[in-house]
């Protein structure tokens, strides 16, 4: 790992280092989340990497963000810090950990296949299915084209009930 040290930090555990930034995080978001756990990975000094894990208002603990500097791509960094906070949350008690990428982002859904996620689906997809069933059921009724609109409700039924589900606030 090209000599880094392979412990990350849970920052939740080490405030002395950034513990303003943290603070005022944990302030800007609290009407929003129940928890945050920050994870930062150390070379010598400069961090090289972070995660951030929030938990919402459904209880459900995400990883939110994964940053790793470019020139550390590819060394288990990200890896490392994924596997620290999700042992130490595992260790609290939190059985399901959800983390989310862009659709077209085929080298994260590779790591995240890897690491163990399961596909679920994302909620902006989610969002823009059901906007499009919606939009084609309005436009099918005004062009008097009545077949296939019971099927297309029902979609459009399931889509938003993936929406509510998967809605972070």
């Amino acid at each position: 790992m090209r000599g880094v040290d392979p412990s990350p930090v849970l920052l939740d555990r080490q405030l002395s280092f950034m513990g303003k930034f943290v603070n005022s995080f944990r302030r800007l978001c609290n009407n929003y989340l129940q928890r945050v756990l920050f994870c930062w990975y150390l070379g010598c000094t400069p961090i090289i990497g972070l995660a951030l894990f929030v938990e919402n208002k459904h209880s459900r603990v995400e990883l939110d963000l994964l940053l790793v500097k470019p020139e550390h791509h590819r060394t288990g960094i990200a890896t490392a810090m994924v596997a620290s906070a999700a042992n130490s949350l595992y260790a609290e008690g939190v059985r399901d950990l959800r983390c989310g990428y862009h659709i077209c982002n085929e080298r994260s859904r590779a790591w995240q296949h890897k690491f163990g996620f399961e596909e679920i689906p994302e909620y902006f997809y989610c969002k823009l299915k059901s906007s499009w069933y919606r939009h084609e059921i309005w436009r099918r009724e005004a062009l008097g084209q009545i077949e296939q609109l019971e099927e297309l409700g029902t979609e459009k039924d399931r889509w938003d009930r993936l929406v509510q589900d998967l809605e972070p606030f």
